[in-house]
Parts: C-alpha cells; structure tokens; sequence
C-alpha cells in the first residue's frame, strides 16, 4: 500500500455511483498518479470536448469562474467579478490582472474573448445554450469581457464558465489548432510535459499560482483500460487515484478499506430518446407519453440499483434531473413502480399489443446495466438491439444526432445539474427524458 494518504470518494447517486480513491493533500513534494480508463479524444485538448479529456483540461487551463461541489456558490477564477443585466442578455466579466498562462504571457479580456468565440463555441462537444448563434457578440472593454446572448443561460456559470478554459489567443495564432494539441498551454494550476500516446500525460505543478500552488509538483495521469489492473495499481501504490470505478470490484474495493466520501455532482441513469433530442422533431413513437410511461414501469428499477449498481443507488423519482440531493426536490413523487403488466396494458392502449423493435444505445461503462433494462423491456415485448460505443464514440453520436437506426433509445449517465435546468428547457436543449 503506498504510503500516501489514500482515500475512497464515493458519490451516492440516483442510479449511479461514481468511486474515487484520493489522495489527502497534506504534503508539498513528490507526485500524484492518476489511473483512469479513458483519455477521451485524446491529445484533441482544443476545441473543448466534454468526455474524459476534460479532466485534463481542467487541470491545465483555468476558466473564468470556479465551482468546487454541486450546489456551492460559483467562486472567482480568471474573472475577479462579474454582473447579470436584468433581461439575463449581457454578462460582464472584470478579468484579473495578476494572471499569467505557462508560457509567461499574462491573461487578458482580449484572452477570453479569443477563446469564447461563437467559431469555437459552436465546435464544442455539448455547451448547446450558448451554440447556433445564442451569443449574438461580445466585446472587449479594457480588463472587461462582455458576453451579449440572443436567450437567458440561467446555467451560464456553473455550466459554462466554469468549464471552458482560457487560451492564450496570441500562441493560438502562433501555432495553430495542431501546433496547440501537440503542447497545450493555459493558465491552470499545472501545466503540460509531455504526452505518451496510449500510455501517459505528465503535468508540473505551477509555482505561485494565483489561486493556489498545488501540494505535489508533479501530476500523472495513465491510461489503464481495465477496471481490475486500476484497482491492483490502487493497492500497491503504483496509482494514488482511480476514478469512476463501479461495477464487480466494488466489493473488492470495500474489503480493502478504502474511505468513502462523496465526490461532485449526482449522476443520473435514464433513458433518452433519440429523435426527442431532434431539434426538428421528426415523428417519433415515444412522442407517445404512454409508450414513455410503460418503459418506466418496465424497469425493474430495484434489481437495477441492487445488481446494476451494486447496491449503491436508488430509484430515481419521476422528475427530470433531480434527485434527494437537489435544491428543490419534492418528497410527494415517488419513482414509478415496477409493473410489467401496467407497461404491456399502456402499450396495448398506444396500439401496440405485441410490442415493437428499437434500438438500444450505451456506452461500454454501462454495458450490463444495459442488459439488465434491454432485459425487462424484452418482458414486455419491447425488443431491443442493443449497441454498445465506447464514451467518447457515443458522446458523437448523442451530441451529432447521427445514430444507426431510425429511433433509438440512449442509456444515459448525466449529472445532475441543479434546479436552474428544470425550468430551462427549450427546443435548443440537448437532453429530453
């Protein structure tokens, strides 16, 4: 066992749990080694992608605002201060003047404005409130970065800002979007050293960081694709975090005694719908609620948070992203119970008695929770082919609306992102459950 202070963060989810094992940060030297089982687009730090690259990323290019935990307040990063108008269109962001990227270049409004760009917004995998033209302009002002929307983002900053990290626009333009890949450069608390495709990336921590110099002054992160090699890493020191580790070895990771803390946001699993996701709508059979209505009593939610989910879960209530731990849950709704025979009698009623075909997405992490829902579903007639991507390929398909198959549904993991989401959905919106 390394003799680093190790920890199990344990986030207790709606119907997923996500395991971390940490290190206590009390010490000023040595390194820290991450092992995690994907790297995302790897090496493709730019435009921003919202699979496991982002980890990454956050390490190395600070954003505007900072967020530490679900429902604290968002916190000053490169943006010391900012204002709301009050028709919600116009965000005005005071820049730090104290701020320097890694290559010495300090942090300007010209920076942020360089980075926040529609150009590079609408290349961005996810961010949809702020695509397809929803920041009509910005401008620069002195140390002042000025955002102009055509719609309110009442998310603006704990979903957006706080998750795109500044680029030094003159490097950019130096090197180009390649030249940038191949060595990123931001103003993060650790900056890059080197990238071992397949293998490795290396990161040193910065001296005299604005916010706060980190206590290890090296940051490894390795790819290691199975979950069982990550584990045995954890336990003789070669790794100090493993991340996002759910599934057999749960229990293993029990009897060695790890601490369990909770960790980020709540993470919820549902079931999406292709074409809902559509922002032209195509006619889709799950435009029938009562076809909705009877996948949901299909699932024997109970055997899924016990045998899906080790244990570690619950049913999620009949509300859209919000869960027990969300500002704003109500206690009166009560997950739909399992009732194969209510699902096959809605089916029969929307004028399908013998069932139908679909299509069944997941990703490879959630591949036997998958089986065990594609397994109800079959109960009551509902056969579904089920295709299995890796996150990043999925994350493609999901976000692009490109799928194999005319109407397909999605087996989500998504975070829960606060009461603010509940009322604002549109027709621009990514998600529909």
């Amino acid at each position: 066992m390394s003799k680093k202070v190790t920890s199990l963060f344990m986030l207790m989810c709606i119907l997923l749990i996500t395991l971390t094992a940490s290190v206590g940060w009390a010490a000023s030297k040595g390194s820290v080694t991450i092992a995690i089982q994907s790297f995302g687009k790897e090496g493709d730090w730019w435009p921003q992608g919202v699979d496991y690259e982002r980890l990454m990323i956050g390490a190395m290019s600070d954003p505007l605002v900072t967020q530490y935990s679900p429902f604290e307040r968002v916190t000053p990063a490169i943006a010391s201060s900012w204002t709301l108008s009050t028709d919600g269109l116009t965000w005005d962001f005071t820049i730090r003047d104290d701020v320097y990227f890694h290559d010495g270049t300090k942090v300007t409004a010209e920076d942020v404005a360089y980075t926040i760009a529609p150009r590079w917004i609408d290349q961005f995998d996810g961010f949809s409130r702020i695509k397809r033209g929803n920041i009509t302009s910005t401008e620069v002002k002195g140390n002042h970065f000025i955002v102009h929307l055509g719609k309110p983002v009442p998310q603006m900053l704990s979903n957006y800002m706080c998750r795109i990290g500044i680029k030094p626009k003159a490097y950019m333009e130096k090197v180009g979007v390649k030249g940038y890949n191949k060595k990123p450069i931001g103003a993060g608390p650790f900056k890059f050293v080197k990238h071992a495709r397949g293998e490795y990336i290396k990161m040193a921590a910065v001296e005299n960081h604005y916010r706060k110099t980190p206590a290890y002054k090296e940051l490894i992160w390795r790819l290691v694709p199975e979950a069982a090699t990550r584990i045995a890493m954890l336990r003789t020191g070669e790794a100090d975090i493993i991340f996002n580790e759910v599934g057999p070895n749960t229990a293993e990771l029990k009897k060695y005694k790890f601490r369990l803390k909770p960790f980020g946001s709540s993470t919820h699993a549902s079931l999406a719908f292709g074409r809902l996701l559509m922002k032209e709508r195509p006619k889709s059979i799950y435009d029938d609620i009562r076809i909705r209505q009877a996948l949901l009593y299909a699932v024997d939610k109970e055997r899924l948070a016990k045998i899906g989910f080790y244990g570690e879960a619950a049913p999620a209530v009949p509300t859209f992203m919000v869960g027990s731990d969300i500002p704003g849950f109500n206690k009166k709704f009560k997950p739909y119970p399992y009732d194969p025979n209510k699902a096959k009698a809605l089916l029969a009623e929307a004028g399908y008695p013998n069932g139908f075909k679909t299509d069944f997405l997941a990703n490879t992490a959630n591949k036997q929770r998958a089986l065990l829902v594609v397994s109800d579903l079959e109960k009551i007639g509902v056969k579904s082919t089920l295709k299995v991507y890796d996150s990043s390929t999925l994350i493609k398909i999901r976000y692009g609306r490109k799928w194999e198959g005319g109407d397909p549904i999605i087996f989500e993991s998504t975070g829960g992102i606060g009461i603010a989401m509940l009322f604002s959905l549109d027709g621009n919106a990514m998600w529909a459950y």
